[in-house]
């Protein structure tokens, strides 16, 4: 029994780590594209323009300028909203900006979601590896999860310290008991659980109260 029990557990975290792995991969090709057909043409763009001027010679002109100023503009925050995308900001000197910061993230997506956030001004020094995995590891949820009509749903995510154990709270409020249910049959969840658990040698779990599915994240101290 204690060998039937180890492989179906080996076997089970495989999948859940073959999962996070797709997922992650899903995300970069995504990115990539984005970079391609955006960031790429844009600096095609741009690179036509200047060699265009250059070979005219003539003065730069007012629309040039402003064509010119737009897509430098357009390219920066394309750029900025790429890097927090990849790695919230200040997510390596602390864990609290980095959920401050990936919260902004989603709501700038999203303007009609509500998050509330419940977070420490100080907090413990801990490596930059694990705030970023504990950071990818709220994301996938919220990218899981937030997949219906955004206005009727809430979030709180609260982060604490205690006995030397760190715990992350994350709430998410549905309109409805159907919509709570489909979410909660989700095996990607069961995965995302397993998957915080290898990575963070952590605990995770989650429970039901009204319509709202709380999830519990918790990791000792390095």
């Amino acid at each position: 029994m204690s060998l039937l029990w180890f492989v179906a557990f080996y076997r089970y975290t495989e999948k859940a780590l073959q999962w996070w792995s797709y997922r992650q991969s899903k995300h970069l090709f995504y990115e990539a594209e984005n970079i391609r057909n955006d960031l790429l043409q844009e600096s095609c763009a741009m690179r036509r323009m200047l060699e265009s001027l250059l070979i005219n010679e003539e003065g730069i002109s007012p629309k040039f300028s402003q064509d010119y100023l737009e897509k430098i503009e357009k390219i920066y925050h394309s750029l900025s909203e790429l890097s927090d995308r990849l790695a919230p900001i200040n997510c390596e000197y602390s864990l609290p900006l980095g959920i401050q910061s990936l919260a902004a993230l989603w709501c700038q997506k999203h303007p009609y979601l509500k998050i509330n956030l419940e977070i420490p001004t100080d907090w413990r020094q801990e490596s930059p590896e694990l705030n970023l995995v504990i950071l990818q590891i709220l994301n996938e949820l919220l990218q899981i999860n937030l997949t219906h009509d955004l206005t009727k749903i809430s979030i709180s995510i609260n982060l604490s310290l205690g006995n030397h154990l760190a715990n992350l709270i994350v709430g998410i409020s549905y309109p409805d008991k159907a919509t709570l249910d489909s979410h909660a049959k989700c095996p990607n969840l069961a995965y995302l659980s397993k998957t915080f658990k290898v990575l963070t040698s952590g605990n995770c779990s989650r429970c039901r109260k009204n319509l709202t599915d709380i999830w519990y994240f918790q990791w000792s101290e390095v």
